[in-house]
C-alpha cells in the first residue's frame, strides 16, 4: 500500500524541477561522458527524461507526503462537469496535456506557433509566436493543474486585460479535468492565429468569462465541435477540433443562452472569410432545420451593411461586431411548431 512506500526527503520535487543537470539513471558515469563513437553506438546512451520518470519521483514526494492516499477518493477534486477525480489522476492528466502541447506545436501542424525546448525537467512547454512566448507549466505547489503564462515580445498589442483573459480561460475552460486534447489543439490554433484574429477571440473569451449586462444573451465558445452538428459525409463529427483554419476561411462554433429558454440554447457555426472580410453563419448542411438560421443571417447582413455605410470595410477586426449584434438584438422567441 502507499503507506509502506518510503517517502523521499523534503525538497526532492523542487530539486527535480529546478536542476537541469538531474540524471535519469543511477549510474556512476559522470554527466557528459557518454561516448559518441560509432563503435559504442549500441552501448550506454544519455537517458531521456520521460513522464514516467517525472511522475515516479515527483509523485512520491508530493502526493504521498501531502495526501493520505492519492490512489483513492479520500482526496478528490470535483470537476466542472461534476466528475470526481483523485489527485493522482489530475497529475497524470496535466502531464499528458503538457506533453501534447510540445508534440502539437510543430511547423507542419501549427501556423506561426513553434515549440521551444525548455531547460526545466518535464515541467514546462514553451511556445513562441510573432507576438509573445507562451509558457505552459505544471502548477508548482500541488502539481494538480497546468498553467499558462505569457511574455510579450512586441509592444503595442498586448494589454494586461488581454493576457489575464487568456490565462484565466485556459485555466478554467481548457486545462480542466476531463482533459480534452482536441480542445487544447483548438486553443493553440487561436494562439497561433494572426494578431487581428487572436484579438477577436480574446474578446469572445472575455464575453464568456465576464458577461456584459448590456447583452440579453450569454455567450460560450466551443473549442470542440458541438453535439448538435450533423455534417454531411461525416467531415465534421462532435468532439473534433472546433476551430478550423484554411487558407481563406475560419470555422468556429459559439452558443448563445437566454434566461427565457434555459434548456434551449442556440448553437451557431460561424465562418470568417478573409477574401471578403465578412463573417456569416455556416451553411445549413452543418445544422439542418435550424429555425434560428434565417434570423441570424439577417442580423449578419445588417452588420455588414452598417460597416459599409460608415465607410469601412468588413475584416477580421469586425468579427465581434457580428457577435455583439446577436447578443444584443437576437429575438429569443421560439416560433410555433419549431
Amino acid at each position: 500500500s502507499p503507506s509502506h512506500i518510503q517517502q523521499p526527503s523534503p525538497g526532492t520535487a523542487q530539486h527535480l524541477l529546478g536542476s537541469p543537470n538531474y540524471r535519469a539513471s543511477n549510474t556512476s558515469q559522470p554527466a557528459g561522458q557518454f561516448s559518441q563513437s560509432p563503435n559504442n553506438a549500441n552501448k550506454t546512451r544519455a537517458p531521456r527524461h520521460s513522464t514516467t520518470l517525472f511522475i515516479n519521483r515527483l509523485m512520491l514526494d508530493t502526493l504521498l507526503s501531502s495526501y493520505n492516499n492519492p490512489f483513492t477518493c479520500d482526496n478528490i477534486n470535483t470537476t466542472p462537469d461534476k466528475r470526481r477525480c483523485c489527485v493522482l489522476e489530475n497529475l497524470l492528466s496535466a502531464c499528458l496535456l503538457k506533453r501534447h502541447i510540445a508534440s502539437t506545436a510543430t511547423p507542419d501542424k501549427m501556423r506561426n506557433l513553434l515549440s521551444i525546448r525548455s531547460n526545466e525537467l518535464m515541467s514546462t512547454s514553451l511556445l513562441h509566436s510573432d507576438l509573445c512566448f507562451y509558457r505552459f507549466s505544471i502548477e508548482a505547489n500541488n502539481f494538480q493543474s497546468l498553467q499558462l503564462s505569457i511574455t510579450p515580445t512586441k509592444d503595442g498589442f498586448w494589454s494586461k486585460n488581454m493576457i489575464d483573459t487568456l490565462v484565466v480561460y485556459f485555466a478554467e475552460k481548457i486545462a480542466v479535468n476531463p482533459f480534452k486534447c482536441n480542445a487544447l489543439i483548438s486553443f493553440l490554433r487561436i494562439l497561433g492565429a494572426p494578431k487581428e484574429i487572436l484579438q477577436q477571440f480574446i474578446n469572445i473569451m472575455s464575453f464568456e468569462l465576464k458577461p456584459d449586462s448590456r447583452f440579453q444573451w450569454s455567450l460560450k465558445w466551443f473549442p470542440l465541435v458541438p453535439p448538435v452538428v450533423q455534417s454531411q459525409n461525416n467531415v465534421l463529427q462532435p468532439g473534433m477540433c472546433g476551430a478550423l483554419f484554411s487558407n481563406h476561411k475560419i470555422l468556429f462554433f459559439i452558443q448563445l443562452e437566454h434566461p427565457s429558454r434555459p434548456n434551449n440554447p442556440v448553437t451557431i457555426p460561424m465562418v470568417f472569410e478573409s477574401q471578403t472580410g465578412t463573417t456569416k453563419r455556416a451553411g445549413a448542411e452543418l445544422m439542418p432545420n435550424d429555425y434560428m438560421a434565417q434570423r441570424i443571417q439577417n442580423h449578419f447582413r445588417h452588420v455588414t451593411a452598417q460597416i459599409l455605410e460608415q465607410g469601412g470595410q468588413p475584416g477580421p477586426s469586425s468579427i465581434c461586431n457580428y457577435i455583439v449584434e446577436l447578443l444584443q438584438k437576437l429575438d429569443p422567441t421560439i416560433p410555433v411548431g419549431a
